[in-house]
């Protein structure tokens, strides 16, 4: 396996829970987002201005308006412009973006504009990419557009299921560009994931239910809320990191 300063073990972090959680399980870096639940949305400006404050590790910001399909509105576009502009004037290392055209196309003239904004950060292209008409073939546009790493499964529901397209990924573009493999990657299947496709990069979660303080003698309040959330777990992380860097 890849020695520890090669590997890049990225956590999708839900807020600041998670973000601190990531630091202090060693995680390379972080992508910050909420609303994991529907694939994550843009962090809330509080948010960003308290994870500016206390990252330590490089923290690339989600830039994502809604949930859905990845083929924007001019309006839906120009929203997710102003989040990169104040994204970059609170100092954080990266963005992650993407967009499509209607018939599954790279939306080139919208992430020109995007790359020309970005200036100075690191760009990740999320997972819009396998839901684009042909992945493979789009990633050599990433590279013509400028981007630094592109986040996927392999356009499978999970990395694990989309092991084979991702090492032709690795293979035809991975000295171009950094291929970083992301879906359902936990403990038991990250160094197969990173043996199988030679990636040298992996996104995940590691998220678990936290329980709140028990308030509530039954553990929900009166509107039926449950008292958990999902956050990231530190311990989670660590034996993702373990079962990697295990020789």
């Amino acid at each position: 396996m890849q020695k520890t300063n090669e590997f890049i073990f990225e956590v999708c972090a839900n807020g600041l829970t998670s973000l601190l959680s990531a630091q202090k399980a060693g995680a390379t870096r972080a992508e910050l987002c909420q609303a994991i639940e529907i694939g994550g949305l843009t962090p809330s400006y509080a948010c960003l201005k308290l994870a500016a404050a206390q990252k330590t590790i490089p923290v690339h910001v989600l830039i994502r308006c809604r949930a859905g399909h990845y083929v924007y509105s001019n309006l839906e576009k120009l929203q997710m412009l102003e989040d990169i502009k104040l994204v970059k004037s609170l100092g954080f290392e990266g963005v992650v973006v993407g967009a499509l055209l209607e018939d599954g196309g790279i939306d080139m003239d919208y992430l020109k504009e995007v790359k020309k904004l970005s200036s100075g950060l690191h760009l990740t292209f999320h997972r819009a990419i396998d839901a684009a008409c042909d992945p493979l073939s789009s990633l050599g546009i990433l590279v013509e557009l400028g981007f630094d790493t592109v986040l996927t499964s392999g356009a499978e529901p999970t990395a694990l299921q989309g092991v084979e397209l991702l090492q032709e990924m690795q293979q035809g573009y991975g000295n171009q560009i950094r291929i970083m493999a992301g879906g359902g990657i936990n403990a038991q299947n990250a160094r197969t994931i990173a043996e199988e496709t030679g990636v040298k990069a992996l996104h995940f979660s590691a998220k678990t239910k936290m329980q709140l303080q028990e308030i509530y003698p039954q553990g929900i309040d009166v509107t039926e809320a449950d008292m958990t959330f999902s956050a990231t777990d530190a311990e989670l992380v660590k034996a993702i990191i373990r079962g990697v860097q295990a020789d």
